[in-house]
């Protein structure tokens, strides 16, 4: 899994741990390229917490993506899960890691496994599909 990084400001910090997000989609032999962008950037809407991309073959980024997820070289061929973050409030930490790994990595999980499952002439699997959560969680 690639990963990058913005550094944080201070009182800031990321909810998803990088290592404990590779494991958790090592487990289900994802036959997939995975990026994790975690990002301190305040452009986020909805309180958005975190997106994930599915981008199919041939897919490319978008100037919206390129801001959300970076790294254009991650145009490379083949299906590929791109995932971006945003930073939360320090004192909030604690409990937005808890949700992350508790409840949003599971159902990404779910939500990547259902479109792997597709045939590739799925127009589900051919076309751009997104996942995100917001943080705080809302009913």
């Amino acid at each position: 899994m690639r990963s990058s990084k913005d550094k944080l400001s201070r009182g800031q910090s990321y909810p998803v741990q990088s290592a404990r997000l590779a494991e958790a989609l090592a487990e289900d032999n994802l036959a997939i390229a995975v990026s994790l962008h975690q990002r301190n950037w305040s452009g986020w809407t909805y309180g958005q917490l975190l997106v994930a991309l599915f981008l199919p073959e041939g897919a490319t980024w978008s100037p919206a993506s390129y801001r959300t997820f970076g790294d254009p070289a991650f145009n490379e061929p083949g299906e590929r899960l791109a995932i971006a973050t945003r930073a939360v409030p320090s004192g909030q930490a604690a409990a937005a890691r808890a949700f992350v790994h508790d409840e949003v990595v599971p159902a990404l999980r779910f939500w990547i496994r259902d479109i792997l499952a597709l045939s590739p002439q799925s127009p589900i699997r051919r076309e751009v599909q997104r996942f995100s959560r917001a943080w705080p969680p809302t009913d």
